[in-house]
């Protein structure tokens, strides 16, 4: 136990620095995000890399994050940032705000541009992208779920890593529900005119090492740990 509680604050310090990369992650995920139990990490920002800010202050490892707070990071920035039992990656040029339920309780994340990898507690929320709104339905089951969506495109990417979510938009003629256990089903939510189409779309652009790591930041294991790995990502 001393040995994986030393591993464990190993992890935590690369993490926060930005040196973890995938084959630490390899060697270090079964130990380092807490297996056999072991304290989450404290909500703020956990890893940082480049120009990052959080309401428009420049962020740095250690800052307190909280629910109702503007995230936005630069041209080759990203960050990790953990809000109560939520852990989020934001890739480059990614913006985006977090609504509050309660101090320490994301209600709400608006994605305005870019790229995100998110894990969620148990519990229903949203997350509003410039087309659609996914419902993160989240009452009985951990969620975990990747977005994309550039300035000027009229798509998101949405891929459901591991939950339940139900698609909603002013151009969708009905929602569409999705339940996934380790990505089945990513789709590509697409604005023409006045109509929302949902097309489906192949795996790319995140890892299960990286959920693993957001998932041990909270104290947690993703689902699939035990099963089949994710499709190789390009990114």
């Amino acid at each position: 136990m001393r040995d994986c509680n030393e591993r464990r604050r190993y992890f935590l310090r690369l993490a926060a620095t930005g040196a973890l990369g995938a084959s630490t992650l390899g060697g270090l995920v079964s130990c380092a995000t807490g297996f056999g139990g072991g304290a989450p990490s404290v909500s703020g920002i956990r890893r940082l890399q480049g120009k990052v800010t959080v309401n428009g202050k420049d962020a740095a490892v250690g800052m307190a994050v909280d629910a109702g707070d503007k995230i936005s990071t630069g041209p080759g920035s990203n960050a990790v940032v953990v809000v109560g039992g939520d852990a989020l990656l934001l890739r480059e040029n990614t913006d985006i705000e977090t609504l509050a339920a309660a101090p320490g309780i994301i209600r709400t994340v608006l994605l305005q541009n870019g790229k995100l990898l998110a894990v969620f507690d148990r519990k229903p929320m949203t997350v509003r992208t410039p087309i659609a709104t996914v419902g993160i339905r989240g009452a009985d089951s951990y969620t975990g779920a990747y977005f994309e969506t550039e300035p000027g495109v009229k798509e998101v990417y949405f891929c459901l890593c591991y939950g339940g979510a139900v698609v909603e938009g002013v151009g969708l003629t009905a929602p569409r529900g999705i339940d996934t256990m380790h990505h089945e089903n990513p789709v590509l939510i697409k604005l023409e005119g006045p109509i929302i189409s949902i097309e489906s779309s192949t795996f790319r652009n995140h890892t299960d090492d990286e959920l693993v790591m957001l998932e041990g930041l909270v104290g947690r294991v993703p689902p699939f740990r035990k099963g089949a790995r994710a499709p190789a990502s390009k990114y």
